[in-house]
Protein backbone atom coordinates (compact mmCIF):
# COMPACT_ATOMS: atom_id res chain seq x y z
CA UNK A 1 0.00 0.00 0.00
CA UNK A 2 2.62 2.56 1.03
CA UNK A 3 4.56 1.63 -2.10
CA UNK A 4 8.85 1.66 -2.96
CA UNK A 5 8.99 5.13 -2.41
CA UNK A 6 7.58 5.96 1.24
CA UNK A 7 8.52 2.58 2.78
CA UNK A 8 12.21 3.58 1.78
CA UNK A 9 12.01 7.04 3.20
CA UNK A 10 8.88 7.01 5.75
CA UNK A 11 8.65 3.34 6.90
CA UNK A 12 12.58 1.93 7.72
CA UNK A 13 13.40 5.23 8.95
CA UNK A 14 10.42 5.34 11.11
CA UNK A 15 11.05 1.69 12.49
CA UNK A 16 14.52 1.88 12.96
CA UNK A 17 13.87 5.07 15.13
CA UNK A 18 10.95 2.22 17.13
CA UNK A 19 13.95 -1.10 17.55
CA UNK A 20 15.90 1.87 19.33
CA UNK A 21 13.46 3.27 21.79
CA UNK A 22 11.70 2.60 25.35
CA UNK A 23 9.92 0.09 25.70
CA UNK A 24 10.48 -1.97 22.12
CA UNK A 25 14.37 -1.74 22.43
CA UNK A 26 13.95 -4.28 25.04
CA UNK A 27 11.42 -6.55 23.70
CA UNK A 28 12.91 -9.82 22.59
CA UNK A 29 10.32 -11.21 20.82
CA UNK A 30 9.75 -8.42 19.17
CA UNK A 31 13.54 -7.67 17.60
CA UNK A 32 13.65 -10.92 16.71
CA UNK A 33 10.73 -11.15 14.84
CA UNK A 34 11.96 -7.13 13.19
CA UNK A 35 15.07 -9.10 12.29
CA UNK A 36 13.15 -11.80 10.22
CA UNK A 37 10.53 -8.92 8.76
CA UNK A 38 13.96 -6.92 7.54
CA UNK A 39 14.52 -9.78 4.98
CA UNK A 40 11.08 -9.46 3.63
CA UNK A 41 11.34 -5.89 3.47
CA UNK A 42 13.87 -6.37 0.72
CA UNK A 43 11.37 -7.19 -1.76
CA UNK A 44 9.56 -3.68 -1.45
CA UNK A 45 12.12 -1.03 -1.43
CA UNK A 46 13.41 -1.43 -5.23
CA UNK A 47 16.73 -2.56 -4.83
CA UNK A 48 17.76 0.18 -1.83
CA UNK A 49 18.78 -3.14 -0.03
CA UNK A 50 22.04 -1.12 2.01
CA UNK A 51 18.86 0.61 3.86
CA UNK A 52 18.66 -2.78 5.52
CA UNK A 53 22.35 -3.12 6.63
CA UNK A 54 22.36 -0.93 9.42
CA UNK A 55 19.47 -1.94 11.42
CA UNK A 56 19.98 -5.84 11.21
CA UNK A 57 23.75 -4.90 12.26
CA UNK A 58 21.67 -3.42 15.27
CA UNK A 59 20.14 -6.35 16.00
CA UNK A 60 23.42 -8.49 15.23
CA UNK A 61 24.85 -6.75 18.27
CA UNK A 62 22.16 -7.87 20.56
CA UNK A 63 22.49 -10.10 24.07
CA UNK A 64 19.86 -12.45 23.26
CA UNK A 65 21.24 -15.65 20.82
CA UNK A 66 17.87 -16.07 18.70
CA UNK A 67 17.48 -12.36 17.85
CA UNK A 68 21.87 -12.12 16.64
CA UNK A 69 20.97 -15.44 14.53
CA UNK A 70 18.38 -14.22 12.64
CA UNK A 71 19.58 -11.05 11.58
CA UNK A 72 22.71 -12.71 10.61
CA UNK A 73 20.27 -15.04 8.00
CA UNK A 74 18.47 -11.55 7.15
CA UNK A 75 21.95 -10.11 6.11
CA UNK A 76 22.78 -13.14 4.35
CA UNK A 77 19.36 -13.15 2.52
CA UNK A 78 20.30 -9.39 1.58
CA UNK A 79 24.25 -10.23 0.47
CA UNK A 80 22.76 -13.13 -1.54
CA UNK A 81 20.11 -11.03 -3.21
CA UNK A 82 22.46 -8.01 -3.95
CA UNK A 83 26.21 -9.45 -3.69
CA UNK A 84 27.31 -5.93 -4.67
CA UNK A 85 26.45 -5.02 -1.22
CA UNK A 86 29.24 -7.23 0.23
CA UNK A 87 32.24 -4.71 -0.39
CA UNK A 88 30.86 -1.14 0.09
CA UNK A 89 28.25 -1.69 2.93
CA UNK A 90 29.21 -5.68 4.45
CA UNK A 91 32.86 -5.30 5.00
CA UNK A 92 32.67 -1.97 6.88
CA UNK A 93 29.97 -3.28 9.21
CA UNK A 94 31.74 -6.62 9.88
CA UNK A 95 35.22 -4.43 11.08
CA UNK A 96 32.62 -2.47 13.47
CA UNK A 97 31.32 -5.59 14.69
CA UNK A 98 34.40 -7.67 14.98
CA UNK A 99 35.78 -4.10 17.37
CA UNK A 100 33.02 -3.70 19.52
CA UNK A 101 34.87 -4.21 22.76
CA UNK A 102 32.10 -3.20 25.39
CA UNK A 103 30.06 -7.06 24.54
CA UNK A 104 31.36 -9.96 23.37
CA UNK A 105 28.17 -10.88 21.13
CA UNK A 106 29.04 -8.79 18.42
CA UNK A 107 31.66 -10.04 17.83
CA UNK A 108 30.00 -13.57 17.65
CA UNK A 109 27.89 -12.55 15.45
CA UNK A 110 31.15 -11.12 12.56
CA UNK A 111 32.29 -14.67 12.55
CA UNK A 112 28.94 -15.38 11.84
CA UNK A 113 28.84 -12.83 9.47
CA UNK A 114 32.72 -13.64 7.77
CA UNK A 115 32.35 -16.64 5.20
CA UNK A 116 29.42 -14.98 3.47
CA UNK A 117 30.86 -11.24 3.58
CA UNK A 118 34.65 -13.02 2.18
CA UNK A 119 32.90 -14.78 -0.56
CA UNK A 120 31.23 -12.08 -2.11
CA UNK A 121 34.19 -10.02 -1.95
CA UNK A 122 34.95 -10.05 -5.25
CA UNK A 123 38.76 -11.60 -5.81
CA UNK A 124 40.40 -8.19 -7.29
CA UNK A 125 39.33 -6.78 -3.70
CA UNK A 126 43.27 -8.02 -2.48
CA UNK A 127 42.86 -5.60 0.34
CA UNK A 128 39.73 -6.13 1.12
CA UNK A 129 39.98 -9.79 1.46
CA UNK A 130 42.97 -9.94 3.66
CA UNK A 131 41.78 -7.19 5.66
CA UNK A 132 39.35 -10.08 6.46
CA UNK A 133 41.11 -12.76 6.98
CA UNK A 134 42.95 -10.48 9.45
CA UNK A 135 39.96 -10.10 11.54
CA UNK A 136 39.35 -13.93 11.49
CA UNK A 137 42.40 -14.31 13.33
CA UNK A 138 42.06 -11.55 14.98
CA UNK A 139 38.70 -13.47 16.51
CA UNK A 140 40.16 -16.88 16.99
CA UNK A 141 42.83 -15.34 19.45
CA UNK A 142 40.11 -13.21 21.28
CA UNK A 143 40.36 -13.42 24.80
CA UNK A 144 36.73 -14.34 25.12
CA UNK A 145 36.09 -18.16 24.79
CA UNK A 146 32.55 -17.92 23.27
CA UNK A 147 34.12 -15.44 20.63
CA UNK A 148 36.94 -18.04 20.05
CA UNK A 149 34.29 -20.95 20.12
CA UNK A 150 31.86 -19.17 17.49
CA UNK A 151 35.19 -18.67 15.27
CA UNK A 152 36.40 -22.02 15.30
CA UNK A 153 32.59 -23.05 14.30
CA UNK A 154 32.64 -21.38 11.24
CA UNK A 155 36.38 -21.62 10.66
CA UNK A 156 35.49 -24.62 8.16
CA UNK A 157 33.01 -22.39 6.21
CA UNK A 158 35.82 -19.20 6.00
CA UNK A 159 38.72 -21.75 4.62
CA UNK A 160 36.44 -23.09 2.35
CA UNK A 161 36.29 -19.79 0.68
CA UNK A 162 39.75 -18.92 0.88
CA UNK A 163 41.88 -19.34 -1.78
CA UNK A 164 44.41 -22.20 -1.53
CA UNK A 165 47.71 -19.32 -0.92
CA UNK A 166 45.63 -17.42 1.35
CA UNK A 167 44.57 -20.63 3.55
CA UNK A 168 48.28 -21.41 3.65
CA UNK A 169 49.38 -17.68 3.99
CA UNK A 170 47.44 -16.42 6.52
CA UNK A 171 44.85 -19.12 8.24
CA UNK A 172 46.93 -22.49 8.74
CA UNK A 173 48.82 -21.11 11.43
CA UNK A 174 46.07 -20.05 13.69
CA UNK A 175 43.93 -23.46 12.76
CA UNK A 176 46.71 -25.19 14.18
CA UNK A 177 46.95 -22.40 17.31
CA UNK A 178 42.99 -23.61 18.02
CA UNK A 179 43.32 -27.39 17.48
CA UNK A 180 46.39 -27.57 19.37
CA UNK A 181 46.62 -25.11 22.10
CA UNK A 182 42.86 -23.55 22.90
CA UNK A 183 41.67 -24.99 26.51
CA UNK A 184 38.09 -25.35 25.14
CA UNK A 185 37.09 -29.09 23.87
CA UNK A 186 34.69 -27.46 22.14
CA UNK A 187 37.06 -25.15 20.06
CA UNK A 188 38.77 -28.68 19.05
CA UNK A 189 36.34 -30.25 18.11
CA UNK A 190 35.32 -27.87 15.22
CA UNK A 191 38.86 -27.87 14.37
CA UNK A 192 38.40 -31.61 13.59
CA UNK A 193 35.30 -30.75 11.12
CA UNK A 194 37.74 -28.28 9.74
CA UNK A 195 40.70 -30.55 9.34
CA UNK A 196 37.79 -32.50 6.75
CA UNK A 197 37.56 -29.11 4.54
CA UNK A 198 40.88 -27.93 4.34
CA UNK A 199 43.03 -31.78 3.86
CA UNK A 200 40.73 -31.87 0.77
CA UNK A 201 42.26 -28.40 -0.24
CA UNK A 202 45.55 -29.56 0.01
CA UNK A 203 47.57 -32.07 -1.51
CA UNK A 204 49.48 -34.96 0.25
CA UNK A 205 52.83 -33.39 0.95
CA UNK A 206 51.11 -30.45 2.22
CA UNK A 207 48.86 -32.24 4.10
CA UNK A 208 51.74 -33.92 6.00
CA UNK A 209 53.46 -30.61 6.79
CA UNK A 210 50.24 -29.06 8.05
CA UNK A 211 47.15 -31.15 8.99
CA UNK A 212 48.17 -34.78 9.82
CA UNK A 213 49.66 -33.77 13.02
CA UNK A 214 46.26 -32.04 14.49
CA UNK A 215 44.46 -35.61 13.75
CA UNK A 216 46.94 -37.55 15.38
CA UNK A 217 46.94 -34.75 18.45
CA UNK A 218 43.17 -35.33 18.20
CA UNK A 219 42.84 -39.00 18.37
CA UNK A 220 44.63 -38.64 21.74
CA UNK A 221 43.43 -35.41 23.10
CA UNK A 222 42.87 -35.14 26.58
CA UNK A 223 39.10 -34.71 26.11
CA UNK A 224 37.35 -37.63 25.01
CA UNK A 225 35.14 -35.87 23.01
CA UNK A 226 37.74 -34.49 20.73
CA UNK A 227 38.19 -38.60 20.63
CA UNK A 228 34.91 -39.24 19.48
CA UNK A 229 34.92 -36.37 16.85
CA UNK A 230 38.27 -38.46 15.18
CA UNK A 231 36.64 -41.71 15.56
CA UNK A 232 32.78 -40.95 14.08
CA UNK A 233 34.57 -39.13 11.02
CA UNK A 234 37.11 -41.29 10.43
CA UNK A 235 35.42 -42.29 6.61
CA UNK A 236 35.48 -38.58 5.90
CA UNK A 237 39.31 -38.39 7.45
CA UNK A 238 40.20 -41.40 4.96
CA UNK A 239 38.69 -39.83 1.99
CA UNK A 240 40.05 -36.71 2.42
CA UNK A 241 43.20 -37.38 2.74
CA UNK A 242 43.55 -40.21 0.23
CA UNK A 243 44.42 -43.37 0.45
CA UNK A 244 48.47 -43.48 0.83
CA UNK A 245 48.50 -41.33 4.46
CA UNK A 246 45.37 -43.86 5.38
CA UNK A 247 47.68 -46.71 5.05
CA UNK A 248 50.31 -44.70 6.54
CA UNK A 249 49.86 -42.63 9.14
CA UNK A 250 45.75 -42.97 9.89
CA UNK A 251 45.72 -46.84 10.71
CA UNK A 252 47.30 -46.99 13.92
CA UNK A 253 45.62 -43.62 15.47
CA UNK A 254 42.82 -45.63 14.28
CA UNK A 255 43.90 -48.89 16.45
CA UNK A 256 44.19 -46.80 19.40
CA UNK A 257 40.90 -45.31 19.32
CA UNK A 258 39.17 -49.09 18.97
CA UNK A 259 41.53 -49.31 22.34
CA UNK A 260 39.96 -46.36 24.10
CA UNK A 261 39.36 -46.32 27.47
CA UNK A 262 35.73 -44.82 26.83
CA UNK A 263 32.96 -47.03 25.49
CA UNK A 264 31.40 -44.30 23.15
CA UNK A 265 34.84 -43.98 21.71
CA UNK A 266 35.31 -47.71 21.02
CA UNK A 267 31.63 -48.21 19.66
CA UNK A 268 31.66 -45.08 17.10
CA UNK A 269 35.71 -46.57 16.08
CA UNK A 270 33.76 -49.91 15.54
CA UNK A 271 30.37 -48.54 13.58
CA UNK A 272 32.25 -46.63 11.23
CA UNK A 273 33.94 -49.22 9.89
CA UNK A 274 31.65 -49.77 7.58
CA UNK A 275 31.40 -46.84 6.33
CA UNK A 276 35.24 -47.12 5.49
CA UNK A 277 34.59 -50.13 3.30
CA UNK A 278 32.06 -48.31 1.37
CA UNK A 279 34.39 -44.96 0.47
CA UNK A 280 35.57 -44.25 -3.23
CA UNK A 281 38.72 -46.31 -2.28
CA UNK A 282 37.69 -48.50 0.60
CA UNK A 283 40.31 -49.84 3.19
CA UNK A 284 41.90 -52.62 1.58
CA UNK A 285 41.93 -56.25 2.24
CA UNK A 286 45.75 -55.75 3.75
CA UNK A 287 44.06 -52.73 6.22
CA UNK A 288 41.71 -55.04 7.06
CA UNK A 289 43.90 -57.91 7.93
CA UNK A 290 46.62 -55.95 9.78
CA UNK A 291 44.91 -53.47 11.67
CA UNK A 292 41.16 -54.23 12.03
CA UNK A 293 41.00 -57.93 12.64
CA UNK A 294 43.49 -58.17 15.10
CA UNK A 295 41.40 -55.86 17.27
CA UNK A 296 37.71 -58.11 17.14
CA UNK A 297 38.60 -60.70 19.65
CA UNK A 298 39.32 -58.16 22.59
CA UNK A 299 36.21 -56.11 20.96
CA UNK A 300 34.41 -59.15 21.56
CA UNK A 301 34.81 -59.57 24.77
CA UNK A 302 34.21 -55.55 25.71
CA UNK A 303 32.68 -54.86 28.70
CA UNK A 304 30.36 -52.20 27.04
CA UNK A 305 27.20 -54.27 25.31
CA UNK A 306 27.24 -51.19 22.77
CA UNK A 307 30.34 -52.39 21.25
CA UNK A 308 29.63 -56.16 21.41
CA UNK A 309 26.30 -54.74 19.50
CA UNK A 310 28.45 -52.31 17.46
CA UNK A 311 31.13 -55.22 16.17
CA UNK A 312 28.10 -57.77 15.24
CA UNK A 313 26.99 -55.29 13.18
CA UNK A 314 30.20 -54.94 11.25
CA UNK A 315 31.15 -58.19 11.10
CA UNK A 316 29.46 -59.10 7.56
CA UNK A 317 30.63 -56.60 5.90
CA UNK A 318 33.98 -57.15 6.98
CA UNK A 319 33.96 -60.79 5.74
CA UNK A 320 32.42 -59.34 2.51
CA UNK A 321 35.39 -57.22 1.88
CA UNK A 322 38.00 -60.02 2.89
CA UNK A 323 36.02 -62.47 0.44
CA UNK A 324 34.34 -65.08 2.84
CA UNK A 325 31.01 -66.04 3.88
Amino acid sequence: ALGPKRTVEELIPYVVQVVQEEPLCNDDEFLFSMARQYAVLSDYISGHDELLVAPLEHLAAQEETVIRDQAIQSLCKVIEKKPSLAQEHLVPTLHRLAAKTDFFTARVSACALLPMVYRFTKDDQKEAKAGLRKVFTMLCADETPMVRRAAAHRMRDFVSVCAKQDLLADMITVYKQLSQEDTQDTIRVACVHTTLVIAQMLNADENRQHTLSVIKDAAEDRSWRVRLTVAKHFDQLCQAFGPEITAQSLMQPFIQLMKDNEQEVRKEAVRVIESCLNLPEPLTSEQLQQHILPQFQSLGLDSAQSVRAALAQVLGPVAKALGRD
